[in-house]
Formats: C-alpha cells, structure tokens, sequence
C-alpha cells in the first residue's frame, strides 16, 4: 500500500514532506558527487582511499534512502526495495563509524587550511625577497662590470701615458 494512502495527509503535508525529503536527498547525492569528485582527481577526504569511497557511497545511501523511502513510496510501495537500500546503509553507517575515529587521528596530523595558507604567504615573501636580491646582486655585479672596464680604460691609458713619459727624458 503506498504510503500517500495511509493516514490522513493534507496536500500540505504530503508537499511539504516530500520537498523536504527530496531536497534532502538531491542533497545527499550532490555531496556524494563532489566527493567522488575529489576521489578521483586525487584529493580524497580521507587518508586511504577505501575509506573515502566508504564515506561516500555511505552518504549516496542515505539519499537513496530519502529518495526511495521517503519520496517515492507515497507511489510505489516497494518495501522490499526500501529494506534493501536500509540495510546497505545501516551496514555503510557500521563500516564508516568503525573506520572514521582511525581516519580522524590522520586528519587532524594534516596541516590546517590556515597553516597551509601562512606557509604559502612565507613561501611568497621568502620568493620575492630572493628575486629582489638576485636583481639587486645582478644590478651591483652590471656596475661592478662597468668599473672593471673603466679601471681597464683607465690602466690603459696610464701606461700609455707611461710609456710616452719613457720617451721623454726630462718628463714634460
């Protein structure tokens, strides 16, 4: 019997029941999809993979489980369906409970996201500092080139002038 028959719904109830259910479960699978996401790019939320892969196919469960069991047996009364998709997650919910304090301890070892941000701001600053001093290094190494030429001119013509004052005996 569907469940749109038992008791007495007002239009109300059974539109306010059934938008809150379905909004909870696209939910559910919008929060599945974006940890799939993060899976398969690499940056799963979890330290081993397994364990995202749980945590994800549990949290899709328990979409199903509002989509089904909640939306659409006001229609279709498939309650053996409905008992399979409970089970699976009640399962789901056992293996993520067991595994999740475990995968805790490594989460919370990671770096923060405002670690990670004050890292990369002294990983900017030390960069920048370090391109400074190589234009400046390259700058004093340019003049210090330019005076090495000059001292060469410079030398240059001292022993020119030297060698022209050999020639004189008296000097000039």
């Amino acid at each position: 019997m569907p469940r749109g028959t038992c008791g007495s719904w007002t239009a109300g109830e059974m539109t306010a029941y059934m938008v809150a259910n379905g909004t909870i479960a696209l939910s559910y699978f919008a929060i599945s999809l974006i940890l799939a996401i993060l899976i398969v790019v690499g940056r799963q939320p979890f330290p081993r993979r397994w364990e995202s892969i749980g945590f994800t196919t549990f949290i899709f469960s328990c979409g199903l489980g509002h989509a089904i069991g909640d939306v659409a047996v006001f229609w279709y009364p498939n309650y053996h369906l409905f008992i399979v998709i409970d089970s699976c997650t009640a399962a789901l919910s056992v293996g993520v409970a067991v595994t999740l304090p475990f995968a805790i301890k490594e989460i919370v070892r990671r770096p923060s996201f405002n670690q990670l941000r004050e890292a990369y701001h002294k990983t900017m600053a030390i960069q920048s500092s370090l391109q400074n001093a190589a234009l400046d290094a390259a700058g004093r190494n340019q003049r210090l080139l330019q005076a090495t030429e000059r001292l060469g001119e410079l030398t240059s013509t001292l022993a020119d002038l030297m060698s022209d004052g050999k020639s004189r005996p008296n000097g000039p």
